[in-house]
């Protein structure tokens, strides 16, 4: 196995996704929103880019931007949806 900053992050953003619904549960193999737990793997995510600043390589930080801007984008959807009633799975 390859442990790297990368994975780790593509790893995150990935459960991110399935609290999103955009996924299946690798567990119950049901879509299951969880919202509260993909905001907070997103603040995760978001800490990781400010604690690193300077420190990662282009590549490591184009991967960790892409997660946080496509997360913030897919999470800001989700939760619009959630709370005008607008049940997505």
């Amino acid at each position: 196995m390859d442990v790297s900053f990368v994975n780790y992050i593509t790893s995150q953003a990935l459960q991110a996704m399935i609290f999103l619904g955009e996924s299946p549960s690798p567990v119950t193999g049901r879509v299951e929103v969880q919202l509260r737990q993909a905001e907070l793997l997103l603040a995760t995510l978001r800490m990781l880019r400010e604690k690193t600043t300077g420190n990662l390589s282009s590549e490591e930080q184009a991967v960790l931007d892409r997660a946080i801007e496509e997360l913030t984008r897919r999470y800001e959807a989700r939760n619009a949806a959630e709370e005008g009633g607008n049940h997505v799975q």
